[in-house]
C-alpha cells in the first residue's frame, strides 16, 4: 500500500460552498482545462471534486505557483482560533461581518474573505502565523518613544528593503514580504525572506531526472510591546536577531542602537525570596504559580550545572543544598506553571536568563507579563535590581 501526502485537503474542497469554489478556481481556468477540469456547466459532485484534488495535489511544474499555495492559506483559516482570528480582524476593521450567520462554517468564511477581502485576509493569516510562535529575544528601549509609520506603505517597504539587501548579501536572495499587524498594544512584523538555496534530485518524467534548485522561504516575527517598549524577536540566528533590533531603530527611530541587549529576565527573585517570590502578586485573573524547573550554574567545577525538575520544587528552594547552590550559584533557566482563574491547564513559561522568554502568547501573555514584572523577575530598562527595587 502507498502512502500520498495530499498537500491540498479533500474535505477543504468538499466542505466550502461551490460557488466559493469556483470562483477561487476562476484565474486558473486555463490551466485547469489543459488537466480535464471544467468551470463552466459543472456539477459540482464527489467526482468532480475527486479529479480536482487530483489535479491539485499532482507534481506538475506547469502548475500555477498561487493555485496550490494560496489553498494552503486558505486551509490555514479554517481552524478553529484562526476563525476567531478572521472575525476579530474584521472587527477591528469595521467591516462588519460579511454575510457570517450561525451556519457560516470556517470554510465559507475563510474563502469569501479570500476571495473579497484580500487586506484583511492577510492579516488574519499574519496574524494565525505570529500565534503560533512561542520564543522570543527581547530588547529594551533605550527610551519610551513610540511607534509611528509602521501602518504607511513608505518606512513598511523600507524595511523590507533593508532586510532583503542583508539576506542577499548572505546568498539568500533580495526578496522579503513584511505583513503588520496590531492587537492591542502589540504591533507584530511577520517578516518572510529567504533561505540559503537548496538543490535535489527530481523525477521530470517517465524517463528523465533532473536537478532542482529553489530557494526555501523563512518566516521570522519581530513584536513590538507599546505598553513596555520590548522589542521581542523571533528569528534562526543570533546575528539576525541584533539585525532585527538595529533595523527597526533604524526605520522607526531612526537609531540603530534605539534598542539594546540588557538583561531583561532573573532568577534573583527566587534567590532572596525562596518560594516567597512565586505567590500571585495581587494579578488579575492569576490564581497561583508554581517552580517546575531550575537549571544553576555552580562555582564547583566538580558540580557543573545542576538541573531540577519536579511537579512542585518550592518546598527544594528551602532546602539545604537549594540555599547553597542559589547563594553561591548562577541562575540560567527556571519554567514557571501559571495557574489561571477558571482555566483547567496551567501555562508554561519558560525563562532563559537573561532575555529569552517562551510561553503560548496564544493564552494569557497580559498576565503572564504583568506577573514578571510584579515578581521582579522581569525589569523594565533603569528598573533597579535585586534589594534596591525595595
Amino acid at each position: 500500500m502507498s502512502l500520498t501526502t495530499h498537500l491540498v485537503r479533500l474535505d477543504l474542497l468538499e466542505a466550502v460552498k461551490p460557488e466559493f469554489l469556483l470562483r477561487f478556481l476562476r484565474p486558473f481556468a486555463s490551466y485547469l482545462a489543459s488537466k480535464g477540469v471544467a468551470l463552466d456547466g459543472v456539477a459540482v459532485d464527489a467526482a468532480w471534486l475527486a479529479r480536482v484534488h487530483e489535479v491539485l495535489n499532482a507534481v506538475d511544474s506547469a502548475m500555477p505557483a498561487e493555485l496550490q499555495q494560496s489553498l494552503l492559506d486558505v486551509a490555514d483559516l479554517t481552524t478553529e482560533g484562526a476563525h476567531e482570528h478572521v472575525l476579530a480582524a474584521a472587527k477591528s476593521q469595521q467591516l462588519g461581518l460579511f454575510t457570517v450567520n450561525a451556519r457560516t462554517t470556517p470554510e465559507d468564511l475563510a474563502f469569501e474573505v479570500y476571495l473579497d477581502h484580500r487586506d484583511l485576509f492577510r492579516a488574519a493569516h499574519a496574524r494565525t502565523q505570529t500565534g503560533e510562535v512561542r520564543r522570543l529575544v527581547e530588547f529594551s528601549a533605550r527610551t519610551p518613544a513610540p511607534l509611528e509609520g509602521h501602518d504607511r506603505g513608505g518606512k513598511r517597504a523600507l524595511l523590507a528593503r533593508l532586510v532583503g539587501d542583508w539576506f542577499r548579501g548572505r546568498n539568500r536572495t533580495g526578496y522579503c514580504d513584511v505583513q503588520v499587524t496590531e492587537v492591542g498594544d502589540t504591533v507584530t512584523f511577520l517578516i518572510v525572506h529567504g533561505r540559503p538555496p537548496r538543490n535535489h534530485g527530481a523525477i521530470e518524467s517517465e524517463d528523465r531526472r533532473t536537478r532542482v534548485t529553489y530557494v526555501p522561504d523563512k518566516h521570522d516575527l519581530v513584536v513590538f510591546d507599546r505598553k513596555t517598549h520590548r522589542l521581542g524577536v523571533n528569528a534562526q540566528f543570533s546575528s539576525e536577531q541584533d539585525f532585527y533590533r538595529r533595523a527597526l531603530g533604524r526605520v522607526f527611530w531612526n537609531d540603530d542602537d534605539h534598542f539594546v541587549a540588557e538583561p531583561i529576565y532573573t532568577g534573583e527573585p527566587l534567590v532572596e525570596e525562596g518560594a516567597s517570590a512565586l505567590g500571585p502578586h495581587g494579578v488579575p485573573g492569576l490564581q497561583g504559580v508554581v517552580l517546575r524547573a531550575l537549571t544553576v550554574a555552580s562555582p564547583d567545577p566538580a558540580l557543573g550545572v545542576i538541573a531540577w525538575k519536579g511537579h512542585d520544587l518550592g518546598g527544594a528552594l528551602a532546602s539545604p543544598l537549594g540555599r547553597l547552590l542559589l547563594r553561591h550559584g548562577e541562575i540560567r533557566h527556571f519554567q514557571l506553571a501559571l495557574v489561571l482563574c477558571g482555566r483547567p491547564r496551567a501555562v508554561r513559561v519558560d525563562v532563559d536568563v537573561p532575555n529569552h522568554l517562551a510561553f503560548d502568547r496564544r493564552v494569557g501573555g497580559d498576565i503572564v507579563h504583568e506577573y514578571l514584572l510584579e515578581s521582579r523577575f522581569m525589569r523594565l530598562p533603569g528598573q533597579p535590581s535585586g534589594a534596591e527595587a525595595r
